[in-house]
């Protein structure tokens, strides 16, 4: 926490910390060539398929996120300037992205996916 506010103070903001907002707004960028020519079973499945890859890329970038933040914390790896503890941060990264994955999914089964309509 501390070293989040620090980060914060010195206008440095985390923007993974944002990750998670991202996801349940549904505002991460995306291409959609075919999904507006595509009937209405191709668009669920594109949704379907679209969340979770997003939920298994968001799930290995945490636990890949969560590995480096345990070797900082047995390290014990501080920052230059304050020496405060550079693990905390890697945890929190690890958190938003491993959260944004599980808001992807449950985006998509609660039918707030784009075009959940058609």
């Amino acid at each position: 926490l501390v070293l989040l506010i620090a980060l914060i103070l010195t206008g440095r903001s985390p923007d993974f910390a944002a990750l998670p907002l991202t996801t349940i707004a549904g505002e991460h960028v995306e291409v959609d060539m075919l999904y507006g020519l595509s009937p209405a079973p191709a668009r669920r499945a594109m949704r379907l398929l679209g969340a979770l890859v997003s939920a298994a890329a968001l799930w290995v970038i945490a636990w890949r996120l969560a590995v480096h933040a345990q070797r900082l914390a047995v390290d014990g790896t501080m920052t230059n300037a304050l020496s405060l503890p550079l693990a905390p941060l890697g945890w929190l990264a690890a958190g938003a992205a491993a959260t944004s994955g599980a808001l992807a999914l449950l985006r998509m089964i609660a039918g707030n996916g784009r075009g959940s309509a058609g």
